[in-house]
């Protein structure tokens, strides 16, 4: 049995005020700083064991091989949903890829390097150094952080449903027009109106998604923290910032519930689909 949704308010409401508390935390002066032994911890950690191992390989696999590997992974994503929708010709489909792309741009993704418009407002407007002194930007929030929680966040709980949904309109109506032409009378056109079964490997990302995105987060975050790139603040700054922006992009594009079942399909789309059935 799938496990529970939660609506895309919900996680809007607790992830903005995830980042509110850990600004606070970190900046205000009255906070109890609770976060400050955390990032002081691990980088004494990452200090620590910066010896042991050429700084050639640490900027490899935690500066490169663990920080991006998340969000390459869900651009390859958002590209495969792209195709689908092509394929699809499905118009909400192509909303909800407009919708998530200007959220990439504004706030949610990478940008040639360098940090969207929102992300690099917050470093400015926080101004806080980074652990290295090596690294001149500001760190808070972490914008790759923000990257891979964006968009595979977006990927698993929007994208992806909506593309398989599409698919699946598109193939039962295709096998209806064939069963029309040969006159197929005796199956009925009912008989074609299953729901085609998904590939064994997307149906256990589907059902695992919280998982999936909680590790691919977690993956970059540690990422960062150990090129000492990021105090770890940062990096819970900018999960909870990439996720608000998946509950924004949910909203917009009238996702009842993030995770609630296999394939999540609205009563707007099961009635789009049986205007075209007619």
């Amino acid at each position: 049995m799938a496990a529970a949704g939660a609506l895309p308010a919900t996680l809007l409401l607790v992830a903005s005020g995830g980042l509110a508390a850990v600004a606070a935390d970190v900046f205000a002066a009255d906070s109890l700083h609770l976060l400050a032994l955390i990032d002081a911890t691990a980088h004494a950690w990452v200090s620590s064991t910066a010896l042991l191992y050429p700084a050639e390989l640490q900027a490899l696999v935690a500066g490169t091989l663990m920080s991006d590997a998340a969000i390459v992974a869900g651009l390859a994503g958002w590209a495969a949903v792209t195709a689908a929708a092509l394929q699809a010709r499905s118009p909400r489909l192509l909303q909800a890829l407009a919708a998530s792309a200007g959220a990439y741009w504004a706030g949610g993704g990478r940008l040639w390097g360098s940090d969207p418009l929102l992300v690099d407002a917050l470093k400015e407007a926080f101004q806080r150094a980074r652990p290295s002194e090596h690294h001149h930007t500001f760190a808070f929030p972490s914008g790759h952080t923000t990257a891979a929680s964006f968009v595979c966040g977006t990927l698993l709980f929007v994208l992806l449903p909506l593309a398989l949904e599409a698919l699946q309109q598109r193939q039962q109506q295709e096998k209806q027009q064939q069963a029309a032409k040969t006159r197929r009378s005796s199956s009925g056109i009912g008989s074609t109106g299953g729901s085609t079964a998904l590939p064994s490997p997307v149906a256990w990302v589907l059902q695992q998604r919280w998982q999936v995105w909680g590790s691919a987060v977690a993956l970059t975050a540690c990422g960062r923290v150990v090129a000492d790139k990021h105090w770890v603040s940062d990096t819970l700054a900018g999960a909870c910032l990439g996720a608000a922006l998946v509950g924004a992009v949910a909203l917009v594009c009238g996702i009842g519930e993030l995770g609630g079942s296999a394939l999540p399909i609205s009563e707007a789309s099961r009635q789009e689909g049986g205007s075209r059935q007619r």
